[in-house]
């Protein structure tokens, strides 16, 4: 990681693996996924109360972000949407098959989402404290 400040708005992930222990995105209300990272555990994000985007590098063989929200590449699997996306209405694309675990955890603007037909998988938590759906 470029940065360990935990009070920083803007986080710029570098390293192969994020990991839970990389706990410095708290504060944060943008994350920036470099093309090095092949892996992010998930629900990595949960705990991003105040996360508004999350951008991939277009390089990036394994993620991919649309909008601001955080996919696998390819559109498969939707693994974040931030908590504080200004999005009150979100139709997921539907390439996404799979929802990832807490994805949408907290996300308190959201008023609405659209799931589509191929969705067959929705993962633990995965619309935990949307207090507005």
């Amino acid at each position: 990681m470029k940065s360990s400040n935990r009070h920083q708005d803007k986080i710029c992930f570098s390293e192969k693996i994020i990991k839970s222990s990389s706990k410095y995105c708290e504060n944060a209300t943008s994350i920036s996924i470099s093309s090095s990272v092949c892996e992010i555990e998930e629900g990595i994000f949960f705990h991003s109360m105040n996360l508004k985007s999350i951008s991939v590098d277009s390089d990036n063989s394994h993620f991919a972000s649309s909008h601001q929200i955080l996919f696998t590449k390819g559109f498969k699997k939707l693994l974040c949407f931030p908590p504080k996306h200004p999005f009150s209405t979100y139709s997921i694309p539907t390439s996404v098959t799979s929802i990832g675990n807490s994805a949408f955890g907290y996300c308190s603007n959201l008023q609405s989402i659209t799931i589509p037909t191929s969705v067959t998988s929705i993962g633990n938590y995965a619309f935990q404290s949307c207090s507005n759906l």
